[in-house]
């Protein structure tokens, strides 16, 4: 709990964390899913965790219930360089989240994130609607950005 307050306390109004040295320790899993889709881009899920970005062979489906596993393999220097931000502008508030579905993720067949955060015994997921009405202003520029780093992975 005192880690978790410091890593609140090391943040932004924006509640975005701002101190790279207190997110390190961050295993953050983020991709997306489109349920009516064809092709190997309709499910993508990464992992985040020390300095090694990988990517899930499995491409399922994630589910309402629990948490995502996956079999993740290892990739390059530069894609994780590309996707290592993401700890550091991880919204803080969603932690405070009593839910874990977030408007309503590929109801209307429009997709959605996934998302899974685990630090110091935190280990938290939710699935978020791709449609931003949807989705609280607060989280928009987060969702902007797992959009536009798996585009580039």
């Amino acid at each position: 709990m005192i880690v978790l307050v410091g890593a609140l306390a090391a943040c932004k109004k924006e509640n975005q964390c701002v101190n790279q040295h207190q997110t390190e320790s961050i295993r953050l899993l983020f991709g997306h899913f489109y349920g009516e889709c064809e092709g190997p881009n309709c499910i993508r899920i990464f992992k985040l965790q020390g300095n090694q970005l990988s990517e899930d062979t499995l491409d399922k489906y994630p589910t309402r219930q629990s948490f995502y596993s996956g079999n993740f393999i290892n990739l390059s220097s530069d894609k994780y360089e590309k996707a290592k931000a993401l700890r550091i502008s991880f919204p803080v508030e969603l932690l405070q989240e009593p839910n874990t579905i977030i408007g309503w993720p590929d109801v209307t067949d429009g997709g959605g994130l996934y998302i899974d955060y685990e630090n110091n015994g935190v280990h938290k997921f939710w699935l978020i609607d791709q449609a931003k009405e949807n989705v609280p202003t607060k989280y928009h520029s987060f969702h902007d950005q797992v959009n536009q780093i798996i585009s580039q992975l």
